[in-house]
């Protein structure tokens, strides 16, 4: 069974997401992705869930990660807030598996 990763959307500077909470409907495959670092524009399949408050986006996997492999997460404009205002930049971040 594949694990999922969760991970707040990107904060602002003063550390809350936004400064208030995200429009989950705007939290979609094309909008927030997990891909492999050497090809961060293909993402890998998987399901993207929303927290019930706004502030999460927990993203799972149809397959388990590969092991010591280089992984690449992207956010970009097109999530909002609840007031429709955009995420002020395109948010990137990498982790890498363990060893199985």
């Amino acid at each position: 069974m594949s694990r999922p990763w969760t991970h707040p959307v990107p904060s602002r500077t003063d550390g809350r997401p936004f400064g208030k909470y995200f429009n989950p409907l705007t939290v979609t495959t094309s909008t927030f992705w997990v891909a492999l670092s050497s090809t961060p524009l293909v993402p890998i399949t998987g399901t993207i869930n929303v927290s019930t408050d706004g502030l999460t986006a927990t993203f799972t996997p149809s397959q388990t990660l590969a092991a010591s492999t280089s992984y690449t997460i992207q956010a970009n404009s097109g999530i909002t807030d609840l007031e429709g205002q955009i995420l002020s930049a395109n948010f990137s971040s990498s982790f890498t598996t363990g060893t199985q």
